[in-house]
């Protein structure tokens, strides 16, 4: 039977195997990363990466990876820096931008987090892209800056999207809207429309608005036929 440093051994090898037959392609450096991180060998790790981005046709997926890397290796300040490049080099995209913002929330620095999402939007490109960074400045502004700023930029991107669901959840849990019965109606309406009506999350808040209403003894059999169907 063979051990686990052999069985180990035998993995880094094949992994050598293919890399050297396919050297562009990043999935192949990314699993001899890994495979010398579970060997405990964090340096070859980072070597693997930093070669992956030099060599390979996806260096963004590298260079993230490599970002993650020093996360779990504690090295914040090579994380950080990494990080900006990667913002640098992929300016259009929004993955760096928010790795960048949660790097600044973990240090503490909740501006910092809100001003590169700034201005990744300035630099994103494409719809979805623009969304994700919209919804994570509203969530930064939200847990640790301005809650009306937060609130105001959730509610501008669901009115850019019939469709839009998340923007709509979140303001759903927000006490504000929820103190303010009118506007959680609207809200749960505009979520059946983006779901349809076997959509569950409309239901589970209009069930929830009733019971928090005044004359929900008069609703009861609303709610029921809500909640049965989720």
């Amino acid at each position: 039977t063979k051990t686990k440093e052999e069985r180990r051994g035998e993995r880094g090898e094949e992994g050598e195997e293919r890399r050297k037959q396919n050297p562009k392609k990043v999935d192949v450096r990314s699993l001899q990363a890994i495979i010398a991180n579970y060997l405990d060998k964090p340096a070859e790790a980072e070597r693997e990466l930093i070669r992956a981005i030099e060599e390979c046709d996806e260096a963004l997926r590298a260079r993230m990876q490599l970002v993650r890397h020093y996360v779990a290796q504690k090295r914040a300040s090579d994380a950080l820096a990494c990080c900006l490049t990667a913002c640098a080099q992929h300016a259009e995209v929004a993955e760096p931008w928010l790795y960048l913002s949660s790097l600044n929330i973990r240090n503490g620095q909740y501006k910092a987090a809100a001003q590169c999402v700034r201005q990744g939007l300035e630099t994103a490109v494409g719809q979805w892209e623009r969304r994700d960074l919209t919804i994570q400045l509203a969530l930064v502004e939200l847990s640790y800056l301005d809650r009306d700023e937060g609130i105001g930029l959730l509610e501008a991107l669901a009115a850019q999207d019939d469709q839009e669901v998340r923007a709509r959840l979140l303001l759903l849990n927000m006490q504000k809207i929820q103190q303010d019965p009118d506007r959680a109606e609207t809200l749960i309406e505009e979520l059946r429309t983006a779901e349809g009506d076997s959509g569950l999350y409309w239901r589970l808040h209009q069930a929830s608005l009733w019971l928090e209403s005044e004359r929900w003894r008069s609703r009861q059999m609303d709610i029921t036929e809500r909640l049965k169907h989720c």
